[in-house]
């Protein structure tokens, strides 16, 4: 690679991102790239106030206070890394393809009622160069949050489903700021794609658009 890259995965909750990022970053790195993998909201002290607040169903935050503290954690996340990790931008700057389960793209789904303010919360955020959307149904992808051992205030069908649709205007406006969105189903003909078929239709496509970075 001749720069590095960032990666972002995308999609409600229980579309599988932490399993497939994770799943990416382990094979690219087997077929000699660098990648590192990272994910938001982070380890760090603004990232872990975010996980006490979206984890606690007693205590309601204002919307429009979570998506300053995401954009907040984002901007630190890319300067400082995430409590594990080097700040992102210093592995851009090694060259490394850096791969997020979810990134600023979810902040906007997800407190998107104005998308266009959070998107000007996030200026300082770069695009990213690729986002791989997962699309699932969401009975599955319920599902799968049921199977959890805690859930957290956004991990409800009546939210999920605002969700869903918001990520089609989020999506289109990251691709007219000129980033290649890769869209992956995870049903075919009402069947559910293994994990396996899922990661390598990932790897195959995004291979191919990293071709175009070299």
């Amino acid at each position: 690679m001749k720069k590095g890259l960032l990666i972002a995965f995308e999609g409600i909750d229980g579309s599988g991102l932490t399993t497939h990022s994770k799943l990416l970053n382990e094979k690219l790195n087997k077929l000699g790239y660098k990648s590192i993998y990272t994910k938001e909201p982070t380890k760090n002290e603004i990232g872990s106030l975010i996980q006490r607040i979206i984890l606690d169903k007693e205590k309601r935050i204002d919307d429009n206070i979570i998506a300053l503290l995401f954009a907040a954690d984002r901007l630190y996340h890319l300067n400082y890394g995430d409590g594990i990790n080097e700040g992102i931008l210093n592995y851009i700057n090694k060259n490394y393809i850096v791969i997020m389960d979810r990134y600023k793209y979810s902040n906007m789904a997800y407190q998107g009622e104005d998308i266009n303010w959070i998107n000007q919360v996030n200026k300082f955020a770069i695009e990213a160069d690729i986002v791989i959307y997962l699309d699932v149904p969401l009975d599955i992808a319920l599902k799968r949050i049921s199977m959890r051992s805690s859930i957290s205030i956004f991990e409800n069908r009546t939210f999920l489903e605002r969700v869903k649709k918001r990520y089609i205007e989020v999506l289109d406006l990251a691709k007219r700021n000129g980033v290649k969105v890769i869209s992956i189903d995870e049903v075919i003909d009402n069947n559910e794609k293994s994990i396996d078929e899922v990661n390598q239709e990932i790897l195959s496509k995004v291979i191919m658009l990293l071709k175009n970075f070299e």
